[in-house]
């Protein structure tokens, strides 16, 4: 970067408004940054100059915390930074001091490109409609829920305290299925987690829904999904993926693509849940025959069977009727017969 683009680029400083610091400082507010989420700045500052390729130019705005954890200071608000890439020339936006490289936004260094960043971090002013994304986060105990929400909790990249905690006490005693709401930080995503107790013979398992508006930072998520093997959509704000790293992301067409390279029962109940299991954007009847048609006609007996089972939990009592007259197997037909009888 030359002189006369870094003059440009702080010519926004301003506007957003960001802080122009010197090495010295810039090194003090990382440090500190860091000591908030109590980790070792020697470490990770270590890791993000190695080989000289990064330097951080800037302190970018701070983003307000609305319901602020005593872990962090009860600091309301967290600072985003701004980091020059030696060997592409580009400046690159990080959420927060613990941020790594993995999940910077890149831009040329102009002030459309940082006002790219800023959009892509926070979005517009008027936000397209919201989206709804529904995936699998894995099979998971009660025990390894509370362990899924603290995380969440504690996240950088959540909005503080959850909007509600579906283990607490009071909530536990009344729900019939444990289910949490948190926040994202900059994105303003709204993530519902749902345990589903015992929905494989003992096991049980949790979903997530996603609510968010879409951003601009699809090349971010791509690597993400590439690196650690998700499937978020390309436009999911980008403080939700560090949010649920280490879980499973498994979208209803990632589940459907294994269905049909290794047919299994359990992946045929998966399916139904995301579809129509309870919280937001649950997709109905409808939409659950059109799933339970693309796969009534496996090559594995037990898939057959469960679609067949399952239809009967959605009153498709035609869709039963024709699986009966195409079955071969006996065993599965006699089976069809007998579910059929109690529609």
């Amino acid at each position: 970067m030359n002189r006369t683009e870094l003059e440009v680029v702080t010519s926004l400083g301003d506007a957003l408004p960001v802080r122009w610091l010197d090495d010295a400082a810039l090194e003090t507010a990382l440090r500190a940054e860091l000591d908030r989420f109590e980790l070792d700045a020697d470490a990770v500052l270590g890791a993000l100059r190695e080989g000289d390729r990064y330097r951080c130019i800037a302190q970018g705005p701070d983003v307000l915390i609305e319901r602020p954890r005593a872990t962090q200071g009860g600091q309301p608000r967290q600072a985003t930074f701004f980091w020059h890439d030696t060997t592409t020339d580009r400046i690159a936006l990080a959420m927060n001091a613990a941020t790594m490289p993995d999940l910077w936004m890149e831009a040329e260094p102009t002030p459309a490109g940082l006002r790219s960043l800023w959009k892509a971090l926070r979005g517009d002013a008027s936000p397209a409609p919201p989206r709804t994304f529904r995936f699998f986060m894995g099979p998971l105990q009660e025990r390894d829920y509370m362990d899924l929400e603290n995380a969440l909790t504690l996240s950088p990249f959540t909005e503080g305290l959850p909007l509600r905690l579906g283990t607490a006490a009071n909530l536990r005693a009344n729900d019939e299925v444990v289910h949490s709401i948190f926040q994202t930080l900059y994105g303003r995503a709204t993530l519902t987690t749902v345990l589903m107790e015992q929905v494989f013979g003992d096991d049980s398992g949790a979903y997530g829904v996603l609510e968010y508006a879409p951003k601009t930072a699809a090349s971010v998520v791509e690597a993400w999904n590439a690196k650690y093997d998700t499937s978020w959509p390309l436009d999911v704000p980008v403080d939700v993926l560090p949010s649920l790293s280490g879980n499973l992301v498994w979208s209803l067409e990632r589940i459907e693509a294994l269905l049909e390279k290794e047919p299994r029962l359990e992946l045929v109940t998966l399916g139904a849940l995301l579809i129509d299991g309870p919280g937001p954007g649950a997709g109905g009847t409808q939409e659950a025959e059109a799933f339970f048609r693309r796969h009534q006609r496996s090559k594995d007996a037990a898939v057959r069977a469960q679609v067949g089972a399952l239809a009967f939990n959605f009153g498709l009592g035609a869709l039963i009727d024709q699986m009966i007259e195409q079955e071969a197997d006996e065993d599965v037909r006699a089976y069809l017969r007998e579910v059929a009888a109690t529609v």
